[in-house]
């Protein structure tokens, strides 16, 4: 009984940081710091806007991948979760660069 608790509490955490990560200003210290996020307001508000929907994305991911765990391997359960986790992680990094290399900044001074 206790394991669907855990998992809402997981999703609205999830859901949670989609919210904040949505509205935050620019910063150093949190939210997506990289150096063409950092470098533009407009790519730090696109990038955050994106990793929003995808840490909502990756809430659903968990949920399902959860709930088919007594249906599959350990090791499709793993590679499932850490296939999420690294979209979590890489898809805001890669769309902030594109944006950067998109609008012809090319390199950071």
């Amino acid at each position: 009984m206790r394991e669907p608790r855990q998992r809402l509490t997981k999703f609205a955490m999830n859901k949670s940081c989609k919210n904040v990560t949505t509205r935050m200003r620019q910063n150093y210290f949190m939210g997506t710091r990289l150096p063409w996020t950092l470098a533009d307001r407009d790519i730090w508000a696109k990038t955050h806007h994106l990793g929003g929907r995808i840490f909502v994305a990756s809430g659903f991911g968990m949920i399902a991948i959860g709930m088919l765990t007594p249906f599959i391997s350990e090791t499709l359960g793993m590679a499932l979760f850490l296939t999420v986790i690294l979209s979590l992680l890489l898809v805001p990094a890669i769309y902030a660069w594109w944006i950067f290399q998109k609008r012809g900044k090319g390199q950071l001074n």
